[in-house]
């Protein structure tokens, strides 16, 4: 219910956030997309974890909450989760970095046309499509790129970047609410990725996904420690409905104490795109947040450290 003033709801909070209190523990934030059926989804995924004494004693729910959709548009939580990915789904090609042009080239096999490579809102003009519609676009595995964190998806005589933009702002609207939760893990990375694999497919057995579809599609985890500050910076959340400040959480904390500074930490989440420097003195881009996935925390601060540059929009 709006407070008193207000014309949006605030978060309900059903576990507050607590932060870890071990380097053991790992936290992964999960989030169901709008347009999953929350209870049901978040039930299948739950007895997924009971039905499994590895699962029940290693993995536990520290946060828990349900944001309205109101409050998401009012506070501009999607917008800002997805800046990156919505500035070149605006402006396309013309954000292509030298470095993105080439890995294109050698992708697709033809030179880049700055004319050819639409942002997705340009594209959902040029060929007459839904948000909708453009998200379901089905093309081969070859025909799609992933750079820099941005997708291209070749259609028809033209490049489409993140094509699922669209979508995604279009299914977060006032009247759609979410479900968010974080899961504290105490078990082997590759184990708990077995976990988010079983619970695919019983999402899949309870016919709430298609055999073909990916859990993606159903409910977001974070799959490294940048995403994991990416997600917490937007959706993790005080009973009070304010957002729980960087240094609260467990990979922030261990790169505050290696001395990167809070500045620091959100230029990144708003500039993730990195420079480095290859054996054969070429210099490369990474997007640090995919380039970190799968890491733990000694490995994601050491890519960190790597790097020679930062890529700003300009």
């Amino acid at each position: 219910m709006a407070p008193h003033g207000t014309s949006f709801r605030l978060p309900q909070v059903l576990v507050p956030y607590t932060p870890a209190v071990s380097e053991d523990q790992r936290d992964f934030f999960i989030f169901l997309r709008p347009e999953s059926n929350g209870v049901k989804v978040e039930s299948v995924m739950m007895r997924v974890i009971m039905d499994n004494r590895r699962y029940r004693e290693g993995v536990h729910i520290c946060y828990l909450a349900n944001i309205p959709g109101d409050y998401m548009v009012h506070s501009r939580m999607v917008e800002q989760h997805y800046h990156l990915k919505i500035s070149f789904a605006q402006r396309g090609g013309q954000l292509f970095t030298p470095y993105m042009k080439s890995v294109f080239q050698a992708h697709f096999h033809e030179l880049f046309r700055q004319d050819r490579v639409l942002g997705a809102f340009a594209a959902l003009e040029r060929f007459d499509l839904t948000p909708e519609e453009m998200f379901h676009l089905r093309v081969p595995a070859a025909e799609m790129l992933e750079v820099n964190g941005q997708s291209i998806k070749r259609f028809h005589d033209h490049f489409i970047v993140n094509y699922d933009i669209p979508a995604i702002l279009q299914k977060n609207r006032g009247q759609t609410d979410i479900a968010v939760m974080v899961l504290r893990s105490e078990l082997a990375d590759d184990l708990f990725r077995q976990l988010i694999a079983e619970m695919g497919n019983a999402l899949r057995r309870e016919k709430i996904i298609s055999p073909r579809m990916p859990v993606s599609h159903v409910f977001h985890y974070s799959k490294g420690p940048f995403e994991f500050i990416l997600d917490a910076e937007g959706f993790l959340l005080t009973p009070r409905g304010r957002r729980v400040s960087l240094g609260q959480h467990e990979f922030s904390r261990f790169l505050l104490r290696r001395g990167i500074s809070v500045d620091k930490l959100e230029r990144l989440l708003r500039y993730p795109i990195l420079l480095y420097r290859e054996t054969d003195d070429t210099l490369v881009e990474r997007d640090i947040i995919g380039y970190t996935f799968g890491d733990g925390f000694e490995e994601a601060y050491q890519k960190l450290q790597n790097a020679r540059g930062q890529y700003l929009l300009s």
